[in-house]
């Protein structure tokens, strides 16, 4: 594994340990920070910037490469940093804020991932990711979240939404949340999901390894798991 993602509310300390750990695995740490119940507007007024000076030091002193993402899936409507409760632009205004902050404490070891979700839909509570893109100059990564169920594809649940962030920039793309629900599909979902990395030039995908919602772990499910083993082992040939 390159990478490890977990979450962290904002505002709490930086995971320092957590991180840590993931670099002994020689992996970087992806710290997705959740604004749960915290007014994006005044995160863009400066009214959480001692806060912030104090979690941008502790990256910076980690000295480590960490990637950050800040408030993901924004541009569904069920977190409050979303639709309806925030604006695309007090979202926009937020991130920038938080940008800036980092690169005035001198901050050189994050990679910033501005991560939506695939739904696209108004009656899916959904939206295009293109209305909350802070711009070119504030982000280095995208990751985009997904997951398929029966009788869902690659296609049916990304293009969309990839060709809408395609259409913007040319920014490294990769998924940043995924699964595929446990069935008799589970295994060509698999299969599908890895070989659309080369299909849609993807930088990669992170496995949801978290029973919520739905059973999302690998183990326990033999056929899925020798799925994801042979297609993970092709990466990179």
């Amino acid at each position: 594994m390159s990478i490890i993602e977990f979450y962290s509310g904002f505002p709490r300390r930086f995971p320092r340990y957590e991180a840590k750990q993931v670099v002994a695995g020689g992996a970087l740490p992806l710290i997705q920070l959740n604004p749960r119940h915290v007014s994006l507007a005044r995160i863009a007024a400066g009214r959480y910037d001692s806060y912030l000076r104090n979690y941008a030091r502790a990256v910076r002193d980690f000295r480590c490469r960490v990637v950050l993402s800040f408030g993901h899936e924004m541009n569904g409507s069920w977190y409050s940093w979303g639709r309806p409760q925030t604006s695309p632009a007090t979202f926009i205004a937020a991130w920038r804020h938080i940008y800036r902050f980092f690169r005035r404490e001198h901050v050189r070891n994050v990679t910033w991932s501005w991560d939506p979700d695939h739904v696209w839909q108004r009656d899916h509570g959904g939206s295009w990711a293109s209305q909350w893109w802070p711009g070119a100059a504030y982000v280095d990564w995208i990751g985009i979240d997904g997951y398929q169920r029966p009788g869902e594809t690659f296609n049916s649940i990304f293009a969309k939404q990839l060709a809408n962030i395609r259409s913007f920039t040319d920014k490294p793309v990769f998924i940043a949340e995924t699964g595929a629900q446990p069935g008799t599909q589970q295994p060509s979902q698999i299969s599908g999901l890895f070989s659309a990395l080369r299909r849609y030039n993807l930088a990669g995908l992170i496995w949801f390894d978290i029973n919520r919602k739905e059973p999302w772990r690998l183990e326990g499910h033999p056929a899925a798991l020798a799925a994801y083993h042979k297609a993970a082992a092709t990466i990179g040939q």
